[in-house]
Formats: C-alpha cells, structure tokens, sequence
C-alpha cells in the first residue's frame, strides 16, 4: 500500500505541518548573484544545535530563503554522544550555537571564550536593530547569567512585553501554497484534515529533489509515555496537554487515559494509521 506524502512535517517543539521541500522546481547553484550581476560564493555556516534531530544542509524552503536572499547555506551538526566535547577540545563550536539550556555547557564555552559578543562593534544594534529594541529583558538576562556581563545570545519564546501571551506549543498548520491551491477549505475534524492532506499529496507528489512526500514525518526521539506526536496532535485539537498516560480536562477536571475508548489519543493515533494505509 502507499502512502500519503510528507505535506506535514513534523518540526521541533510542534506539529509545524510544513514541507521540508516545495514544489517549485526553481534552480538551486552554488552561488547567487550579486549587485553587479556576478555570482558570487555562498557561505556556508556551521550550525551546532543541541536540539536538532537532522544532520545536514539546511533544505526546503527555509534553506530556499537563506540561500536567494542571503547567499548562505546551513549546515545542521546535532548533538550526539561526544560532539560538545570534541567541539569544545577543537575550540570551535560553530558559527552558530543552539543550546539546549544555559546551564554548564553554555558557561563552558564563555570561558573558553568560544561564544562571540553581540555588544562587540555594535553587532546587535546595527544587524539586528528589532531585536535590540523590542527584547531588551530577554538580553539583559543574557548578560546577567553570562558572568562577565556580556551578551552572548538569548533564550527561546521571547515575548515583547509582560502581557503577551505564551504561544501554543502544539498547533495544526499546513503549507499555505497547496492549500490555497485547494481552495481553502474548512478543517473541522480529522476527517478534513485527512481529506485536505490527501489531495495535497495529489498536487505535490514530489519534492524538489524528486522524492516522494509524506503528509507526516515522525520521529521516535521523544516518546516518553505515549507516543510524542500522537499526543500532541490531540492536545492540538483538543486544547488538553498531557498527564501521565492520558489527557487532562482542566475546564471538567477531566482524566483521559490514553487507553480509554476513544480518548483524544486514540482518536489521534487512528488519524495518523489511516494516513499511513491511504
């Protein structure tokens, strides 16, 4: 049997439903054109993520972006086994550090003097005067547990003031250029959803590397109790996170084990089977 392509990805932290590569069949080189109109080299960046579960150049559209507007390349190096280690012995961590918290190993690199410092020839301020002006808590706490009162970074899931809204961790969301492409149609349901992931598959059978799609890439990283993206893809439709081996109501007071009869976790892992026998 096939099955439905990879329209939904899943991407760290959420069920972001995106296409790690579109359709648009555009030409991709190894350098892009200048003011002048001579290609220039693309640079490629070294990118050290404690959180990531890929390993490789950055692709789809994301990397389209960086590589058309920017001239630049990604290259992804997650954590595994040792890789902080022998990054840290070879002094080089990456042009680009993604911690996993700011804890030993982010102090570690400060005094090794690994991590650059945004306030240094006014980095920040002159190439990324937004964040400068509308983060200015999250970069004070930065210099403020760096030791030395230097920038290094910031944390994740900034808010801009104290009356912002945390965003929701988990949500139902689809590559916007196939679903306009549909028409738009109303999602109401699992049902709608498998209709609408279907029919993109139909239009975006492949991806611009020529392999197939898949309405759903999951990974088994973070399974803990249940099954991570069978039950963040209830809490996604259902507004209830997770407790122990079930869901929690918190407008009832409500437990949902995960085995019960048709709880929102079953619901969830019917709708991924049937995408998988479609």
């Amino acid at each position: 049997m096939k099955r439905v392509g990879k329209i939904i990805c899943g991407a760290a932290l959420s069920l972001a439903a995106v296409l790690a590569t579109g359709c648009s069949g555009k030409d991709k080189t190894g350098s892009a054109a200048g003011s002048d109109g001579k290609k220039k080299p693309v640079i490629t960046l070294q990118v050290y993520d404690q959180l990531a579960n890929y390993s490789g150049e950055q692709v789809g559209w994301f990397g389209q972006i960086m590589l058309e507007k920017f001239n630049v390349k990604l290259n992804i190096i997650p954590e595994s086994g040792n890789t902080y280690t022998t990054r840290m012995e070879n002094k080089n961590l990456g042009d680009i550090v993604i911690w996993g918290d700011d804890s030993d190993q982010y102090h570690g690199a400060i005094k090794e003097g690994l991590l650059f410092d945004w306030d240094e020839e006014d980095l920040l301020k002159d190439y990324g005067p937004y964040i400068s002006n509308h983060m200015k808590a999250a970069l004070d706490k930065n210099r403020r547990i760096s030791g030395d009162g230097k920038l290094y970074g910031f944390g994740f899931d900034v808010a801009l003031s104290a009356k912002d809204r945390q965003s929701f961790m988990y949500t139902w969301d689809l590559r916007f250029d196939l679903y306009e492409q549909l028409g738009k149609p109303e999602i109401k349901n699992y049902d709608d959803l498998f209709n609408v992931l279907k029919k993109m598959k139909e239009i975006c059978p492949k991806d611009d590397n020529g392999k197939d799609t898949y309405a759903v890439s999951l990974f088994p990283d973070w399974d803990g109790n249940m099954v991570m993206f069978v039950k963040s893809m209830a809490t996604a439709y259902c507004g209830w996170d997770e407790f122990g081996f079930g869901h929690y109501d918190p407008q009832t007071g409500t437990y949902h084990p995960c085995l019960e009869k048709d709880s929102p976790y079953l619901q969830a892992l019917k709708f991924l089977n049937r995408l998988y026998q479609a």
